[in-house]
Formats: C-alpha cells, sequence, structure tokens
C-alpha cells in the first residue's frame, strides 16, 4: 500500500513524514496539496484515508457539512469521505455497473462522471454511460432517476422523456435547478427538480466555439460547471479549451479564458491556455478553480479581469504531495471548494482525492537545519514527536491540527537533539492530523499523522 511518508530508517524506526518547510519569502500565496484519501492502486475499499481505495475518482462535492462526495467512476459507486477524519464510505451503488434504482448499494451506475448536492439533504449524479440524471435522498440512501430515458439523445422533455448524451458535469442552484454539461451533446441544459422538466439553454448538438444567444452559441465537448450565486454559470469547455461563462437571465454566452489551442500559459482572457480542462469550482470570492486535466495543474481564474495562474502542480505526472508546483497530479478532473477555503480534487489516474489548503502559514520565518518526525504512524494511543536539532535543545510549541484546519490540541515543551517527545492522542478521533512544530526562531516543521 502506498502512504505518503517518505523513509524509515532501520536505526531509529522513525517515520519522516511530509515534513513540510514554510517560509514567507517563498511560500506567500502558495498553497500546500496533500492526499485526502485513497492510494495509487486502483480498488474499492472503504476505510480511513489511505487504507481506502477509488478506481478512476471524476467528480467531487461539498455538502458544507464536513463531508465530500465522490462520483467514483471506474467503480460506478458514489462514495462519501468525511474530511474531518478521512474516513470513507460508500453511498450508493456498486462495483457492477448498471441502471437500477433502489436504496444504498442495491443501485446500479453506469461510469457516474460528476455529483452535486442541495441545501435539502440530496445529491444528484451525472450518471454518463446510463444517459441519465440521477438523485439520492441522504437520510434513506434511495436512488430514483430524475431525467433521462438512457438512450443516446438530445431531447428536452420531463423526466424520462428527456434524453442526454454522456452527461459530464452537473451542479445546482439555490432555486431548486440542476445545470448539467451535455457532453457529447455540446450543450448546457437546465432541469427544474420539482418537476423533472429539461430544457437546453445553451449551445446545440453542433460543435464549435463561438459566443451568442442560447443555440447561436456554440460548445465541443462541455465538462465541468459551476454557478457563482450571482445568477452565472460557468462553463469548462474541454474540446475548445477555454472557460465559458452563460448569464443565466439572458442566455448570452462569452469565454472568459482560454482559446481553441491548447497550452499551459499563464495570462489574461484569451492570452492564457489550457489544456483538456475538465472540472470547475467557484469560492464565493470572485474566483473559479479549473482541474486542468492533460496539464496536471489546478488553475486560479479571477473573474473580474480574466486573470489565469497556476496554483498548484506542474505538467509532469506525479502523486507528489507539496507546495504549489512541487505537488503534482495525473489528470485531475473533478474539483470542489469549502467554506473554509480549501479545494478538493478527483486525481483521477491516481485514484486518490487530493486537497489544496492555506493551512500552517501564519508563521513567518524558516530554517532548514530542524526536521521533525512522528512515529508509530498509524497510531492509537500515543505518537512520538522527534527532532533533529541545528542547536542541542529548543523550545518548542506543538500543535495538532485537524484535516479542517482546526488545532484540536496545544502545548509547549523543551526538546533535545534527537529525542522523542510522547503525545497521548487518545483523545482525538480517528482520523488524518498534522503535528506541527514551531521552533524558537519561529520556524515551522510540520509532519502528518493518522490516528486510528
Amino acid at each position: 500500500m502506498k502512504t505518503n511518508f517518505q523513509t524509515k530508517t532501520a536505526s531509529s524506526l522513525k517515520v519522516k513524514l511530509m515534513t513540510v518547510l514554510v517560509c514567507a519569502v517563498t511560500f506567500a500565496g502558495a498553497q500546500q496539496v496533500n492526499t485526502l484519501a485513497g492510494t495509487t492502486n486502483a480498488g474499492s475499499n472503504d476505510g480511513v484515508s489511505t487504507s481506502a481505495s477509488f478506481n478512476n475518482p471524476f467528480g467531487v462535492a461539498t455538502d458544507g457539512q464536513g463531508n465530500l462526495y465522490i462520483a467514483d467512476a471506474g467503480n460506478n459507486e458514489i462514495r462519501k469521505i468525511s474530511i474531518e477524519t478521512g474516513a470513507v464510505t460508500t453511498v450508493a451503488g456498486s462495483t457492477e455497473a448498471g441502471s437500477a434504482n433502489g436504496t444504498d448499494t442495491a443501485a446500479r451506475f453506469n461510469y457516474p462522471t460528476s455529483i452535486t448536492c442541495d441545501a435539502q439533504g440530496n445529491l444528484y449524479v451525472a450518471d454518463s454511460y446510463n444517459n441519465q440524471i440521477r438523485k439520492i435522498v441522504l437520510a434513506t440512501g434511495a436512488v430514483t432517476t430524475l431525467a433521462g430515458s438512457g438512450k443516446d439523445g438530445g431531447s428536452d422533455g420531463v423526466g424520462t422523456a428527456a434524453s442526454f448524451y454522456h452527461p459530464c458535469g452537473i451542479t445546482c442552484d439555490a432555486q431548486g435547478n440542476l445545470y448539467v454539461a451535455g457532453g457529447l451533446n455540446s450543450a448546457i441544459r437546465k432541469i427544474v427538480v420539482a418537476t423533472g422538466a429539461v430544457t437546453t439553454i445553451a449551445g446545440s448538438s453542433c460543435t464549435g466555439s463561438a459566443d451568442g444567444k442560447g443555440a447561436a452559441a456554440s460548445f465541443n465537448y462541455p465538462s465541468g460547471v459551476t454557478t457563482d450565486g450571482e445568477g452565472n454559470l460557468y462553463v469548462v469547455d474541454e474540446g475548445n479549451n477555454e472557460i465559458r461563462k452563460i448569464v443565466l437571465a439572458t442566455g448570452m454566452v462569452s469565454t472568459v479564458a482560454g482559446s481553441t489551442s491548447w497550452g499551459s500559459t499563464n495570462g489574461i482572457g484569451a492570452s492564457a491556455k489550457f489544456d483538456a480542462p475538465y472540472g470547475i469550482t467557484a469560492d464565493g470570492n470572485g474566483d473559479l478553480f479549473v482541474a486542468d486535466g492533460d496539464n496536471n495543474q489546478i488553475r486560479k481564474i479571477v473573474i473580474a479581469t480574466g486573470t489565469v495562474s497556476t496554483l498548484a502542480g506542474s505538467r509532469s505526472e506525479g502523486a507528489n504531495n507539496g507546495t504549489g508546483s512541487s505537488g503534482t497530479f495525473n489528470n485531475p478532473r473533478g474539483i470542489a471548494s469549502d467554506i473554509s477555503g480549501n479545494l478538493y480534487v478527483a486525481d483521477f489516474g491516481n485514484n486518490e482525492i487530493r486537497v489544496i489548503g492555506n493551512l500552517f502559514t501564519s508563521v513567518n520565518n524558516v530554517t532548514a537545519t530542524t526536521s521533525v518526525s512522528v512515529y508509530p504512524n498509524p497510531a492509537r494511543q500515543n505518537i512520538n514527536i522527534s527532532f533533529n536539532l541545528q542547536n542541542s535543545s529548543e523550545h518548542a510549541t506543538v500543535r495538532i491540527i485537524d484535516m479542517t484546519g482546526k488545532e484540536v490540541m496545544s502545548f509547549a515543551t523543551e526538546v533535545a537533539n534527537d529525542q522523542a517527545t510522547t503525545v497521548d492522542i487518545n483523545s482525538l478521533t480517528p482520523g488524518v492530523y498534522f503535528a506541527q512544530a514551531i521552533m524558537n526562531d519561529n520556524c515551522t516543521q510540520i509532519a502528518r499523522f493518522i490516528k486510528e
């Protein structure tokens, strides 16, 4: 089983855990990439953090209650992660493909690619190979078909009288409407949840890259969609390598960033370039974040200016945790944000769910001469925190922080060179945590561990 830890030395049996050096000079605005759950080995196991497994996870969505939901496409399942603990469970579906309605694992999906949550405790799934939009009531686990006949098509209508052609992205608004990126229909569809009525709001079955109103606009395999809460819909136009905007009140489509030529260029508007982008999310503060699939990067767009920058990842495939471009991805697909400003990425090629956050950035200095180790890992009752100091002994403040960024424990201690401080973690709930040590000179070291 792959872990995100570095090496275990035979002499000390210390596990070097993702030690992160934080410095205001080089870290300002940078984001730390970590693995929330899964390993690079495909599977369908429930469990905590890296003991769980996924198979080509595609879509992700947060519910505002500390949970993350995943459209686990290769497993034909809908999974749930408790963000605080890293615990992964299966909500609905099984590894057997199908199109059956039912409860929990009795239901069947066929390559679900996107997922969204509403405020009433429901999930909606773009069930791509079934050409359907499915609904899951979380309180009961009941799965039903909201819209789609199951056959390829682009017909508007009510419920199963409507048809889709490999729907890709899905999002909801506060008024009880869903918006679906039509995939091979090259159109953007709207579903009124209360009635199941499906209409086409922009694009047509003809591919293209034209801006315009309603059917006069054209797309080329639109994938991700998100709303900004201000009456606008943003679309990842994957085949055109563009990010498009739809004003919902008028149906007017415009291009926010990118051009039909692919690349990995930062810039403003059409001067920026993407390469097969897929997922998109809005943070509520005027920014969009895009999972730029073939570039293996997460990109940021300032909506007001159209300015595109690279938040994390490099063009090289990888599964490294780290800051900015040192954190690597393998064909990231879905992306979602939470109220704390963290981003969650379905790292399709790595079979992992990654988290990008600004944790631990309050420390303003670093010396690379101090390193911290935490062992054993995973741990049930105690962890040992050991330091390799420049001096023989130093004062340290140790903080234990959960995955949401909340401090759950803090204490001051005097530490001696290469000697361990034992910490009782019995009171912690099982999950993923970070041990942060702040030293005399206000430098910081961070190590990740799992409480069983």
